[in-house]
């Protein structure tokens, strides 16, 4: 005699699948980004509110990215775009948070010309190897609006288009 003992055991139950897509692509990097410039730290110092209200602005904060291997037989120029919320009162400049208000920071190329956030700063000579790549930044006030004095803070993220 023989016993089968279904319990606890459930039938399994095929539904029809669908199919999965992956596509992607190889590219060859014309530089790399040097591990020191993947995430860079600009401290403003701290800044006198006379000062910002009877210049307009701060001094100028210089920062760099340097890029390592690069290759120019394909590329001979970088532009970077700066991305990052864009200031409602002083259009072009990167908003702050924090305590303070009343300001922007306002990005600048290396000739000292300005950057407009969220658009390709001008174009960059590249040379084989290591490239560094130099930048400014300031405080600027904003125009007819209350100074608050306190910590602020903005963050702004750069990507490299090469041509």
């Amino acid at each position: 005699m023989v016993m089968l003992y279904a319990a606890g055991v459930q039938a399994e139950i095929i539904m029809d699948g669908g199919e999965i897509n992956f596509t992607g692509r190889v590219v060859s990097q014309p530089c790399v980004v040097a591990p020191d410039s993947a995430d860079i730290d600009v401290d403003m110092g701290r800044i006198s509110k006379q000062d910002l209200l009877q210049n307009g602005k701060s001094q100028t904060k210089n920062f760099s990215i340097r890029l390592t291997n690069c290759n120019t037989s394909t590329v001979q120029s970088v532009r970077v775009t700066f991305s990052g919320n864009e200031d409602s009162k002083l259009p072009g400049r990167l908003d702050i948070t924090g305590d303070a208000d009343g300001a922007a920071i306002r990005l600048l190329n290396q000739d000292g010309s300005a950057i407009i956030i969220n658009n390709p700063a001008q174009g960059i000579p590249l040379n084989d190897g290591e490239n560094t790549l130099n930048f400014g930044a300031y405080l600027e006030a904003q125009p007819a609006t209350e100074l608050v004095t306190g910590n602020y803070a903005a963050s702004a993220n750069f990507i490299l288009s090469y041509q």
